[in-house]
């Protein structure tokens, strides 16, 4: 795979740098923890240059020094890539990568990091600034591309916040409090697909084959969106379920 970069290099001021969000490194020592809405994650031992940390026998979540993750187990499933992504610290928004790696299944694949924004996010514990990651794996031969998202917030020195496509897929559930599933009947989803992608009909369809069915999501799910219709009637249950989740 080959790819080309294009990048415009600008001398800022003074105080346009200093007003740049960026976030050092953090390191941690054996014993501290990562308070998360599925139990307190406790640094266990730190092996082959990767953080262990676990909330009790078979849950555990494996780390980079760089914070990138190799290893998620809970039980039975196991959601794992080699060799995780290499972060470039510090982070600051616009930062990038791309690397080989292989899937849980030892499914060859590239995957690419980028830092998208500097936000507030809102979780249990409070409101955040973080940077958040997304992290894109393309499996080959070809099988539908997977995406993850990071929110690294430097004030707690750990990511708060994670939304993936694969949570339910690797049997991950059990992890969080509350489940949202947004559906849409699958010729709007193919319609959408194709315009969105430049794809054609059984090119859509057959990326769309590779997922899960949103029944199956569905019956897992705590709230379900239909997003089959108009964008006035998606918001609304948007609002709904927004305030279901923080009444």
């Amino acid at each position: 795979m080959t790819g080309f970069a294009f990048v415009t290099c600008l001398i800022p001021s003074a105080s346009l740098a200093a007003a740049t969000p960026r976030a050092e490194r953090p390191t941690y020592t054996l014993g501290e923890k990562w308070l998360r809405s599925d139990g307190a994650y406790e640094l266990i031992r730190i092996e082959d240059g990767r953080y262990v940390f676990a909330a009790g026998p078979g849950q555990e979540v494996h780390l980079t020094k760089d914070l990138a993750v190799t290893k998620v187990q809970r039980g039975q499933a196991v959601f794992e890539w080699s060799p995780p992504p290499a972060l470039a610290w510090p982070l600051e928004v616009g930062k990038w990568g791309s690397s080989p790696a292989s899937w849980s299944d030892r499914t060859p694949a590239y995957l690419t990091w980028t830092v998208e924004a500097y936000e507030p996010v809102r979780v249990p514990a409070g409101t955040f600034q973080a940077f958040r990651i997304e992290l894109i794996l393309n499996p080959w031969p070809y099988r539908e591309s997977q995406t993850l998202r990071l929110w690294y917030a430097p004030e707690a020195r750990q990511y708060v916040k994670v939304e993936a496509a694969l949570i339910l897929e690797t049997g991950q559930r059990s992890r969080f409090q509350r489940m949202v599933v947004v559906t849409a009947p699958t010729d709007v989803q193919v319609e959408r697909l194709a315009q969105a992608r430049g794809l054609t009909e059984a090119e859509a369809r057959q990326r769309l084959a590779a997922q899960w069915p949103n029944a199956d999501k569905a019956r897992q799910a705590d709230h379900v969106i239909d997003n089959g219709g108009d964008l006035a009637t998606t918001e609304a249950q948007v609002a709904r379920v927004y305030a279901e989740l923080t009444r």
